[in-house]
C-alpha cells in the first residue's frame, strides 16, 4: 500500500506528500526490518534491495521534474535514508547532487568522498566528484578523478573523462 500511495502521489505531482509519505515508508523499513509484501500479498525475497531500489526510482523522479525547488526534497529523503542506511551511494549521490546544482560544491564533494570511501572503484561517483571539483573550479583535483574513470569505468565514461581532460587542459 505505501509504494501505491507514493506512485500515485507523484503521478499527481503532489511532491510534498509524495516526499512525506517516502519519509515516513523509509522509518517504517526499520520497523518491519524490510519485509515488503507486493502483488497478491507476497511476500519479497530481496526486500531490502527492493526497497533501496524503489526509493532511488522515487529520487529519479524528482529530479526528473527539473524543478530546482524540489532539490530540498531530495535532500530530505536522501538523509532520512542515510540515517538508516549510512552506505547507501545512491544516497550519497543524490545528496550531492542537490548540493552542486545549488553552488554548493564543497557539501556535494564531501558527500561523494564519503561514497568513494565506500566503493572506491564506482565510476559514477568517481565522475561525479570529478564533476564537483571542475565545477569548483578545482582543474588538477577534477583530472586527477577524471583518470580514475579513466582507470575503473566502461568504454562509454572513459571516453568522457579522457575528453573532459583534455577540456580542463586547455
Amino acid at each position: 500500500m505505501r509504494f501505491g500511495k507514493i506512485y500515485v502521489l507523484g503521478l499527481v505531482e503532489n511532491w510534498e506528500e509524495f516526499t512525506a509519505e517516502i519519509i515516513k515508508t523509509v522509518k517504517h523499513s526499520a520497523t518491519n526490518k524490510n519485509e515488503w509484501t507486493w502483488t497478491n500479498n507476497e511476500k519479497r525475497n530481496d526486500g531490502k534491495e527492493f526497497f533501496l531500489s524503489s526509493l532511488q526510482n522515487y529520487q529519479v523522479q524528482l529530479y526528473n521534474t527539473g524543478n530546482d525547488n524540489l532539490l530540498l526534497n531530495m535532500r530530505n529523503i536522501a538523509n532520512e535514508i542515510l540515517s538508516f542506511y549510512p552506505d547507501n551511494i545512491e544516497s550519497l549521490s543524490n545528496m550531492s547532487i542537490t548540493y552542486l546544482i545549488t553552488g554548493d560544491y564543497d557539501k556535494g564533494i564531501e558527500a561523494l568522498l564519503k561514497a568513494e570511501k565506500i566503493k572506491p572503484t564506482d565510476a559514477i561517483v568517481l565522475a561525479n566528484i570529478a564533476q564537483g571539483y571542475k565545477l569548483k573550479g578545482d582543474k588538477q583535483k577534477a583530472i586527477t578523478y577524471y583518470e580514475k574513470v579513466i582507470a575503473f569505468g566502461d568504454d562509454e565514461a572513459k571516453e568522457i573523462a579522457k575528453k573532459q581532460i583534455i577540456q580542463l587542459q586547455n
